[in-house]
């Protein structure tokens, strides 16, 4: 793991693997960079460049764990450590942080992988494709109750074994699950017009495949490739042909 000191002061861990065109992965919440081990050595056609986001793994926490603050501290870091053309993959809660920084225009992306992710977390009246409210209500107070027995259960959801991976720091944690109640990204998506590959587990249990389906039929440059049963970390299930999927996309 390398650390990159940000402008905000805090610093940032990541791993830096490989050669060729940067390819930066973002993981979900409650997770870290060790979560896409098994797919790191399929993709040694490119400079693989996985961070810890802030709070998360070994990098040091944000003030306030907000889109806002991360997509700053995830463009300080790539303009210092990768400044120019990059594809950006992002999982779960880092798919909608991958969508915030391309509609930033900071960054010089060219293409974008979104793996089991959506524009919205949670359901509302015209979207139903997601989490109740009411659930996600349930897991933060929870996570107030018994933060580790919190997150492992999640984990554990996921992986479908026991996790061993760090905890994340319990505030940006918190934070993160605020932000994944509020972020709603449905109107901005038809502004993402480079070339997307969406990837989505057809039995996903944290966020449906219909909410897969619709971020890819509002997306304007996006194709849809499914994994049937496949749950929410396809590139755990099957690394290979995840990877597989990845590089033709990419080629």
């Amino acid at each position: 793991m390398k650390s990159q000191l940000l402008g905000n002061g805090s610093s940032l861990r990541y791993r830096d693997l490989g050669e060729g065109v940067p390819l930066v992965l973002l993981h979900g919440w409650a997770y870290c960079a060790e979560v896409f081990e098994p797919l790191l050595p399929l993709l040694g056609d490119f400079r693989l460049l996985v961070p810890d986001l802030p709070g998360h793994g070994l990098s040091e926490p944000l003030p306030r764990f907000d889109s806002v603050s991360i997509c700053e501290s995830l463009e300080d870091w790539l303009h210092l450590v990768a400044p120019g053309p990059v594809h950006l993959l992002g999982w779960s809660l880092g798919g909608q942080l991958a969508m915030a920084l391309c509609l930033r225009r900071s960054l010089e992306v060219h293409r974008l992988i979104l793996c089991s992710t959506t524009p919205r977390f949670v359901q509302d009246e015209c979207w139903d494709h997601a989490l109740p409210a009411g659930q996600l209500r349930s897991m933060q107070r929870n996570l107030r109750r018994a933060f580790e027995p919190t997150v492992q259960q999640f984990r554990d959801g996921i992986c479908g074994t026991p996790c061993s991976l760090a905890l994340p720091d319990p505030a940006n944690a918190a934070q993160g699950l605020e932000l994944l109640g509020c972020l709603d990204q449905r109107s901005l998506l038809p502004d993402l017009k480079l070339p997307t590959l969406v990837l989505h587990g057809s039995c996903d249990p944290v966020i449906p495949f219909a909410a897969g389906q619709a971020l890819a039929q509002a997306l304007p440059a996006a194709s849809l490739v499914v994994f049937e049963g496949g749950g929410h970390a396809p590139f755990m299930e099957e690394p290979r042909i995840f990877a597989d999927h990845l590089k033709a996309f990419l080629s």
